[in-house]
């Protein structure tokens, strides 16, 4: 929505936009998820988190180095899946009896290089990453986000917070950057000065036109020059709820 303003007779020319901006969406999107798998693009999709490029893409379900488990461990799984075959392995080059733990994980990625290796990791070891679900706001809208052991790690230290006490605030985050648009607004007074009315917003993905009205009102009320007719005009053009912008 963009809306103009132009009284001669006072030397004041206005112009406001505002909505919701999905442009920005897309943008911050693709800036804070890697897509792993997706069958509708952000619909039943399992996503990397990025936070806004902070954070290298690099996960990789079937990368060992992403679960945890010992030696006795991953023996008994090898065991148990079928991959505990001595002639295999010889023929392979390892040793099952002899076999550090790297050797076993680098012949379980061998031996299983026809089967589901991420299955089988997930079935048998305990993940070091974390999972979050998001659902949007019509069926099939579901996403499940993936937050790496590095992610963790740089999330925890950039906050001085541990994963319990972010997880909360994560879940939040998700949500907006998978099914929401930010808010955007901006009023200009005679084409030079631009006010980002949006930075008023203690949440971006909440508008309340009263509660913008106050807030722009204590910012600038001993800021602005002809600021009754400029309080007036954003009272008359201000909508009760943005458009969306695609």
């Amino acid at each position: 929505m963009k809306t103009n303003f132009d009284q001669s007779s006072s030397g004041i020319n206005l112009e406001l936009s505002i909505c919701w901006d999905c442009d920005r969406s897309q943008s911050e999107f693709n800036e804070c998820f890697h897509v792993l798998q997706h069958s509708g693009y952000r619909t039943n999709s399992i996503l990397e988190y990025l936070d806004f490029g902070s954070i290298d893409q690099s996960f990789d379900f079937e990368d060992l180095t992403n679960y945890d488990f010992t030696k006795k461990e991953l023996t008994a799984a090898l065991k148990s899946g079928g991959y505990w075959d001595q002639s295999d392995a010889r023929y392979k080059g390892y040793d099952l009896y002899k076999a550090t733990k790297q050797e076993l994980c680098d012949y379980l990625k061998e031996a299983s290089y026809y089967d589901d290796l991420a299955e089988f990791l997930k079935e048998n070891f305990k993940a070091n990453y974390k999972t979050l679900v998001s659902r949007g706001y019509c069926q099939g809208d579901y996403s499940e986000i993936i937050y790496s052991k590095n992610a963790i790690a740089w999330l925890e230290k950039e906050t001085n917070k541990t994963w319990d006490q972010l997880e909360k605030y994560l879940q939040i985050e998700a949500g907006h950057l998978l099914w929401d648009a930010p808010l955007y607004a901006r009023l200009t007074v005679n084409d030079t000065d631009e006010i980002y009315l949006d930075e008023l917003v203690k949440d971006l993905y909440s508008y309340d036109k009263n509660a913008l009205l106050s807030d722009f009102k204590s910012v600038y009320s001993e800021k602005l020059e002809n600021f009754d007719i400029i309080y007036q005009f954003l009272a008359d053009e201000l909508p009760e709820q943005p458009d969306y912008k695609s």
